[in-house]
């Protein structure tokens, strides 16, 4: 287990750490806990900061699901921005408490380590679920602590690392995230999704460039280590230690609740700084006008204070933060430059050392049409392969080519702000399993690719397991569509 834990002034900057020390773990939680004794009805008590992410609802959203209800922006070009001005919010807070005038919050270093807490608990607490969730915790904290523990250890490394099969976990695509040419695709996964539905798996297009390469988005691991915390599965098979988890991490309206969230938030906060300092973007951050990922109706629908279908810039307002010393809300051009916001980091992540990796000549699996509407909460897209005479794949095995993490809300199908951006582009590059001859996944050539006989799953917290299959390629799928 690694998080970072130690806070230190250095000259008028507040320095965030990634190394575990003993009293800085012990300060950090005595610091939590000052602002969780506070009256909920308090600003600057937790309950009420972390209720400014997503519920309680407020504003259009509060009784009108047409609208998002909590102020976090997700899906669209602000994502990194407005959590780094959430971030501050919290460090202001913590800075009133006695003591600890010149606190950082540390971050979750998830180059490395994992967690022992959350999964495989629930925190479902609505009118039908509250006897089952009091059941399930029950029944988990019988297991002792040492094996719950483990089970979560063991699922946030599944997500981490690199699957057996080759699929790359998140802390891989954290460090592929760094190679996106532009903030807007860096940003989020909906810019992302654009550019990468421009450049492959339709060739004949005008806008596709041979020289262009796969894009991951910052959003993409966030999401997986959400789910992760939250006691989602990868993809790879049921889940027969956790059914019943639903940890507070893994559905977008309750994630603030968990004081793991602000933790993991200061790493991607990390890992927006290291792309601005290796892009040489620590003092401008330029947004493609009118591109997918630019409206407040992307993904999640508008938030409170900003009006439906309206265009994000970086001169839209952060709400409902202030600037120091004023009433006006900041907007993404005041979070642009860290130093400026008195606060920097240990290091950044490097760069990865193979930057041709998953270029034009990676084939790259397409996955279209799937409806958030119909899903409630978060869940993982799989894909999965195996040759044409095949039939591993009817006994749910075969082989895991890659999955797409989906952060989401239990409520989104009544969004009828949102409705153009429900549904779900993944993009997914065919990478063959390590072998005795080649144990490091290589892209597999695309006349193979083409040949092979894939299946998509769908992983949710109601179903545990649903899928579908589809032969070659460019088959319809129900509503879904796969394409090599």
């Amino acid at each position: 287990m690694r998080r970072s834990h130690r806070q230190s002034e250095v000259g008028n900057y507040s320095e965030r750490h990634s190394r575990s020390r003993p009293k800085f773990y012990r300060q950090t939680y005595q610091n939590l806990q000052g602002i969780q004794d506070k009256p909920v009805t308090d600003p600057n008590s937790f309950f009420y900061i972390a209720g400014l992410h997503g519920q309680p609802f407020r504003g259009a959203g509060y009784a009108n699901r047409d609208w998002w209800g909590g102020y976090c922006h997700h899906g669209n070009v602000l994502f990194p921005t407005w959590h780094r001005a959430y971030l501050l919010h919290l460090e202001e807070a913590l800075r009133k408490i006695s003591g600890c005038e010149n606190i950082a919050l540390p971050y979750w270093n998830q180059m490395k380590g994992t967690i022992p807490m959350r999964y495989p608990y629930s925190g479902l607490v609505g009118p039908d679920d509250r006897k089952r969730t009091e059941t399930h915790n029950n029944n988990i904290r019988a297991l002792g602590e040492e094996r719950v523990n483990g089970m979560l250890n063991a699922r946030v490394n599944k997500w981490l690392d690199r699957h057996p099969s080759g699929s790359t976990g998140m802390r891989e695509r954290y460090r592929q995230s760094l190679l996106a040419p532009n903030y807007t695709v860096f940003s989020n996964t909906t810019s992302a999704a654009k550019h990468n539905d421009g450049h492959f798996s339709r060739s004949g297009e005008p806008d596709h460039d041979p020289s262009a390469k796969y894009v991951v988005s910052l959003k993409s691991s966030h999401n997986g280590m959400h789910l992760a915390v939250g006691g989602y599965d990868m993809g790879d098979g049921p889940d027969p230690e956790g059914p019943g988890a639903n940890g507070d991490m893994g559905e977008n309206d309750t994630a603030g609740f968990d004081p793991i969230f602000y933790f993991h938030h200061c790493f991607i906060d990390r890992v927006f700084w290291s792309w601005q300092t290796h892009n040489n973007a620590g003092d401008e951050l330029e947004i493609i006008e009118g591109y997918p990922g630019t409206s407040s109706g992307d993904s999640q629908g508008p938030m409170p204070g900003t009006s439906a279908d309206s265009w994000l810039t970086m001169k839209t307002l952060l709400h409902p933060f202030k600037k120091a010393g004023s009433n006006d809300p900041p907007t993404s051009i005041d979070m642009i430059n860290i130093t400026k916001l008195k606060y920097k980091y240990d290091s950044v992540i490097p760069k990865p050392i193979n930057t041709e990796s998953y270029a034009q000549a990676t084939p790259i699996l397409r996955v279209s049409g799937i409806d958030r509407s119909h899903i409630a909460d978060s869940f993982v897209v799989s894909i999965w392969a195996d040759t044409p005479k095949s039939d591993t794949l009817k006994s749910n095995k075969g082989w895991l080519v890659g999955f797409e993490p989906v952060f989401s809300r239990w409520h989104v199908s009544g969004c009828a702000n949102c409705q153009n951006s429900l549904t779900v582009t993944a993009h997914v590059p065919v990478i063959s399993p390590p072998s005795s001859f080649a144990p490091f996944p290589q892209p597999l050539p695309y006349e193979k690719a083409k040949l092979l006989k894939y299946e998509v799953r769908l992983l949710t917290n109601v179903t545990k397991e649903a899928y579908k299959m589809v032969h070659g390629s460019h088959q319809e799928l129900g509503e879904m569509l796969l394409e090599l």
